[in-house]
């Protein structure tokens, strides 16, 4: 059971830590890699492979381009800034919730 705490700890943290180095790459080059997140994505999929896909770009990389988005109407410095603070605080809050998490698995099962 240790062995399954450790890989499912493993894989949180390397799932967070994509998401906000993609988010961090994001606020580095701004436009040209959403740009390509949105090349690799469908506005509407039509048929499974392309839902599949949009949920597979959403779960490993959407993030950055999330906040990225809702930013889009301020100016590029407010825009930076408010990517900036979100990665911060995100980055935060992952720490913890993997802090909290763990605990509790080691409680349950170790």
């Amino acid at each position: 059971m240790e062995e399954f705490v450790t890989y499912f700890l493993d894989f949180i943290g390397l799932w967070w830590a994509f998401q906000w180095g993609y988010a961090l790459t994001v606020l580095v080059l701004g436009s040209v890699i959403v740009d390509y997140y949105d090349w690799g994505t469908w506005e509407n999929p039509q048929n499974a492979l392309q839902k599949i896909i949009n949920f597979l770009m959403a779960f490993l990389f959407g993030f950055g381009p999330y906040f990225y988005k809702k930013f889009r109407k301020y100016n590029w410095l407010v825009r930076r800034l408010a990517l900036l603070g979100v990665l911060i605080v995100g980055g935060i809050a992952a720490i913890l919730a993997f802090l909290a998490i763990e605990a509790v698995l080691n409680f349950l099962f170790l």
